[in-house]
């Protein structure tokens, strides 16, 4: 247990006895609570116990396909530690999907799990006509009764060693959850795995958006974020990292440079809606920070539901970013029957420069 020393002024003393006075100087030993500790529901996520094709806690689904067709094991291409989950298609086939996966028992109350792991993948693209390599789950109730799945984070190609995460909510009924690490491809392609864990929350439901803090790096676009549209090239609007933040270290800034090009462009996070859950939370900050004293271009923000095709269902404006202080804009959110997918946009439309900063974006399920 860590011990803490406590004072009233700038002399003091220690003693065993645990209260001493010096004068009107006293000091205490006050002993500290540990934090709590972080339970990881993985068996072996870091692949650190077995070797060649025997992992305790994982099991390997190839499907239909061979041996000289695919390979999987332990690698000593490691993020942490000495060995990691790897896998590859040896040879261009049709369509492969093969994985690496493990079941955890649903502990009464959990509300969500934070996913994460490292990944690394290397695709033969001369031998490769389409290939995704990630991290993914599904959900069994009552009965062995299939719930859905969810596919969570993609593995980019040839980067190296990169960190995913996502929150995943539990559906009601949930008996057990599954994370699968692997592979859907045509052609060749190898990938690893490591520090895999699945950390539950039972005290509130977890922000389904990734990085909606925008602590983690910008470049060019926030992790987790992508232009979903953009007319206009990096030279007409930009996001950018900035230090002025409402909460953390930093927010990001939305900007249109105003160079006379027509900008109308899209910035978006789409996450997947969790099966038997409708309602979510939508929160937000926002501020205007500069904006052209004419024709300057409007910055909007909202969401839209996507059906299993993507298709848009319907976008639902919240509102312009208009003041120069930091606001919070709220909405509560209801599914419709045929939405698989639901999608945070900040919308630029116009000529004239503008920036405009967000943070704090938080999409959070209230069944």
């Amino acid at each position: 247990m860590k011990i803490y020393k406590r004072t009233s002024n700038v002399t003091a003393a220690i003693l065993v006895g645990g209260l001493s006075a010096i004068g009107n100087v006293a000091t205490e030993r006050i002993a500290l609570a540990a934090p709590p500790a972080v339970v990881n529901s993985i068996v072996n996520g870091g692949a650190e116990d077995g070797q060649a094709q025997s992992v305790p806690g994982w099991r390997f689904e190839a499907g239909s396909l061979t041996s000289d067709q695919v390979s999987f094991g332990i690698s000593p291409d490691a993020s942490e530690g000495k060995q990691s989950l790897r896998l590859a298609l040896l040879k261009p086939v049709n369509a492969a999907n093969v994985w690496w996966w493990q079941e955890v028992v649903v502990a009464p109350g959990t509300k969500s799990y934070a996913v994460s792991c490292s990944a690394k993948r290397v695709t033969d693209a001369a031998r490769t006509a389409w290939a995704d390599a990630g991290i993914s789950c599904y959900f069994i109730g009552n009965g062995n009764s299939w719930l859905g799945w969810q596919a969570l984070r993609s593995v980019p190609d040839s980067q190296g060693w990169i960190p995913l995460k996502a929150n995943v909510t539990v559906p009601p009924g949930t008996q057990r959850i599954g994370i699968r690490t692997g592979l859907s491809c045509t052609g060749v392609v190898e990938a690893w795995f490591d520090d895999i864990r699945a950390v539950p929350s039972t005290d509130r439901y977890l922000n389904t958006l990734l990085n909606g803090s925008f602590e983690d790096p910008i470049a060019p676009v926030p992790t987790g974020w992508v232009w979903a549209t953009r007319s206009g090239t990096p030279k007409d609007v930009v996001v950018r990292p900035s230090p002025d933040a409402a909460d953390g270290k930093q927010a990001i800034s939305v900007v249109v440079l105003g160079t006379g090009t027509t900008v109308n462009a899209t910035l978006a996070q789409r996450v997947p809606i969790t099966p038997g859950i409708k309602t979510y939370k939508l929160s937000l900050k926002s501020k205007l920070v500069s904006a052209a004293a004419s024709k300057a271009s409007d910055v909007t923000f909202g969401y839209a539901f996507l059906n299993d095709t993507g298709h848009e269902i319907g976008f639902l404006p919240m509102g312009l970013v208009a003041g120069t202080s930091w606001e919070v804009s709220t909405a509560s959110l209801m599914a419709p029957p045929d939405a698989q997918s639901v999608e945070v946009r900040v919308v630029v439309e116009g000529t004239g420069a503008v920036e405009a900063a967000f943070d704090d974006v938080n999409l959070v399920p209230s069944p």
